[in-house]
């Protein structure tokens, strides 16, 4: 197991692949949430993703300008994700909200 997600590596993605792929095709989720930095770019560098569109979020934190990317991706299986900050990523109410609002929102 790991308790840090540098300690996973893109060979553990590769090998988990055959089964997020067959969970996809059993499943069938009508959105999927992923909170993974290193498996998002795992995704995009490795032609994973069909289309995505993409918000950048900024907001004040401390003295200084912070900001990061929510993207809403459609995968090769024409499953929805989307790749949000992790919850412990120090962000404030309305970026939170921004972010989420984006990937999961009617609008």
């Amino acid at each position: 197991g790991s308790k840090r997600e540098s300690q996973i590596s893109d060979r553990d993605i590769e090998l988990c692949s055959p089964i997020f792929e067959r969970l996809l095709t059993v499943i069938n989720p009508s959105l999927i949430l992923c909170f993974s930095s290193k498996l998002r770019d795992f995704m995009l560098r490795n032609d994973l993703i069909v289309s995505k569109v993409s918000k950048k979020i900024t907001f004040i934190r401390g003295t200084s300008t912070v900001s990061y990317t929510t993207i809403k991706a459609t995968l090769k299986s024409g499953n929805v994700i989307c790749f949000l900050p992790h919850p412990n990523y120090p962000k404030n109410k309305e970026a939170r909200f921004e972010s989420w609002e984006f990937c999961c929102g009617k609008g």
